[in-house]
């Protein structure tokens, strides 16, 4: 940073320009190389089916999730073992607060909309405005312009209209009014047309919308058949893609509804495949839930958010994928023998579980495992990292116990929990 001084006198002026000239270039000579560095020679780690785990610059994803990795060590991970890609030193950031479409997979997918018909929605993605991508509305069921008025929790609104069942189209608004119609006809750069009734259209200026909350009973996403890969990017993008490639720092990707994209690598911060070697926990129906109260409130477990119906924050990061747990309860899974391991991030969550306490146990058959350490959980102490392995076993059960201050805050995220074939 350069600093001046105010100058009284004309004949200083040149000298302010000098300055001025000197301080441009070595914001030039200093500024260019440390993105250089930051988009070349960032860390990445990749965790391995059998355990393991390699790190280095990421030099290249192929086709087949295959993922090489460069420096003094250079080595390549079969895409048939690739569990995981995740940008070293940089946290899972949360869900996009800025415009953007939630998808029907989960996607979010920050960008601004151009035009969206009774068809199809087209946008341009925040990573790159010179695109424009185009999708079939029926992938759609929300898109986020800003939060209404009097909105509390916006990631708790967020999160209901994500999940909630709809029969019609709803707007809305920014003064926190919303309107119901039968069908929302279209939207352009000035404004929302919306059916309320037969034959009665409703326009609404776009700049007073909030949210277009469509009807879920006609969403539909293509299902993956294969393996697919599901990219987290800095901006909160969340965004499953059907296949994949990397060099040149670039990803070029297709998307599971089948439009092509092109994203910065400087942009990506985590990789997770998807039905591949890894089953993540809260994909699978338990075979039990046991909850015994402290005293007479009863807490639900809950999957893919936490016990109080949160995103999943733990360590300062926002995850997808996990299970929320509250002390006193068991959650119990059916392995058949199908599973060599089982592995988790295990803490007491960001937002709800500061002040608490608890106790984690993981039982394999019945049997308590060694998880090394002390087993109560602290805000202070951290997440602890989960690996057991489950070769032949029937069961899996997470026990979260009561901690020194009875059940308060006792809020656990078990987050990417997963098993591994």
């Amino acid at each position: 940073m350069c600093i001046f001084s105010p100058v009284k006198h004309p004949q200083r002026i040149g000298l302010i320009f000098l300055q001025l000239a000197i301080c441009n270039l070595q914001t030039a000579v200093f500024s260019a190389p440390a993105q250089a560095k930051d988009s070349r020679t960032s860390l990445f780690t990749v965790s391995a089916a059998d355990g393991s785990s390699a790190t280095g610059p990421l030099d290249r994803l192929a086709d087949d999730w295959s993922i090489s990795l460069g420096g003094d060590k250079p080595e390549t991970i079969p895409g048939s073992d690739v569990i995981a890609l995740r940008r070293q030193k940089t946290p899972l950031p949360a869900m996009p607060q800025i415009e953007h479409g939630v998808f029907a997979n989960g996607d979010h997918f920050p960008g601004k909309l151009v035009k969206l018909t009774e068809e199809s929605v087209r946008f341009k993605p925040s990573f790159d405005e010179a695109q424009e991508i185009e999708a079939p509305l029926t992938a759609v069921t929300v898109w986020w312009f800003a939060a209404p008025d009097g909105v509390d929790d916006i990631n708790l609104l967020r999160r209901r209209l994500a999940s909630e069942r709809r029969r019609r189209d709803v707007i809305l608004l920014r003064n926190g009014d919303r309107v119901d119609g039968d069908t929302l006809l279209g939207v352009d750069k000035k404004e929302a047309r919306i059916k309320v009734g037969p034959g009665k259209e409703v326009k609404i200026d776009r700049d007073k919308i909030a949210v277009l909350a469509l009807n879920t009973e006609l969403a539909r996403m293509p299902n993956p058949r294969s393996a697919y890969g599901r990219i987290i990017l800095t901006d909160g993008c969340r965004l499953a893609l059907a296949s994949a490639r990397a060099s040149n720092q670039a990803l070029v990707g297709k998307t599971v509804f089948g439009v092509d994209v092109q994203i910065p690598l400087v942009n990506m911060v985590a990789l997770s495949i998807h039905q591949g070697r890894a089953v993540y926990l809260s994909d699978l129906k338990p075979r039990r839930y046991e909850h015994t109260p402290y005293l007479s409130l009863r807490w639900p477990y809950m999957l893919d958010a936490s016990v109080a119906g949160n995103d999943l924050r733990l360590a300062g990061s926002t995850y997808d994928k996990g299970i929320g747990l509250h002390s006193e309860s068991r959650l119990t899974y059916d392995l058949g023998g199908n599973y060599q391991w089982f592995e988790a991030l295990v803490g007491l969550d960001d937002q709800t579980g500061r002040e608490g306490s608890a106790g984690i146990e993981v039982l394999i058959d019945g049997q308590v495992q060694d998880l090394g350490g002390k087993s109560e959980l602290t805000a202070q102490a951290g997440p602890r990292s989960i690996h057991v392995k489950v070769a032949g076993a029937k069961e899996l059960t997470l026990v979260v116990k009561f901690g020194r201050r009875g059940d308060v805050q006792g809020h656990v995220d078990w987050v990417d929990a997963r098993v591994i074939k």
